[in-house]
């Protein structure tokens, strides 16, 4: 069986599609049968794969990659990709709706992306009870869903000073919560918006950056390497 990995927040600009993009996209070069479900209305995702794969109809060497963007019948879309595909990754709208519910109660991995900001912070507490709630019921019911918070978009020039005013904030959050903290994090980087812009994935479009190395390290952390 596959496995089923969602990105999803209560608020949209922090980099949610562009992290699943590039995770995605990295697994399909290692090897792995990966499928996008594009949830999300905005289709931004679904976008992506499209300049991608036109790329590949021009003849570059990209691993395919498969998307989805039928929202009335994800569900049912899920349930037979997980035995097909190793990877199902589901891209949500940037927002607290029924379907994102769904895509977590159908998920094993889940994470939701934040900046360093106290906006973004503030949307937290909310953003952990609503898929807390959701793991409840996962586990309750002999299942699981492994919650995961990754901060995005930190400064690269102060980010010792960012990532320790942030980890200092959310010491007591993630306390008494069922999120952990991914260790890495990502800089922010204008090769993640190259990447999403051009189809590829970071590690293709920059091998050995800082970049594909935090996503290598976001995906170890994700999948328990």
């Amino acid at each position: 069986m596959g496995i089923v990995i969602t990105g999803f927040s209560k608020k949209g600009g922090v980099g949610k599609s562009t992290l699943l993009f590039n995770v995605a996209a990295e697994l399909g070069r290692q090897g792995k049968k990966v499928v996008i479900v594009d949830i999300d209305p905005q289709a931004s995702i679904a976008e992506a794969v499209s300049y991608r794969n036109e790329l590949i109809d021009a003849g570059a060497e990209l691993p395919y990659l498969s998307v989805n963007h039928n929202i009335d019948t994800f569900k049912p879309l899920v349930i037979e990709y997980r035995k097909i595909y190793d990877f199902v990754i589901i891209d949500t709208q940037g927002a607290d709706t029924l379907n994102t519910t769904k895509a977590l109660s159908l998920s094993d991995i889940a994470f939701t992306p934040f900046q360093p900001s106290q906006v973004d912070v503030n949307t937290l507490p909310d953003i952990f009870e609503s898929a807390e709630n959701v793991a409840q019921m996962k586990s309750d019911a002999g299942g699981s869903l492994r919650l995961m918070a990754i901060m995005n978009r930190v400064s690269p020039h102060s980010l010792s000073r960012e990532a320790g005013e942030m980890n200092r904030a959310l010491a007591d959050l993630f306390e008494t919560s069922a999120f952990k903290m991914a260790k890495v994090r990502f800089t922010e980087s204008k090769d993640f918006r190259e990447s999403y812009a051009t189809g590829k994935a970071v590690s293709e479009l920059k091998p050995g950056s800082k970049a594909a190395a935090q996503i290598q390290l976001f995906i170890n952390e994700l999948v328990e390497v």
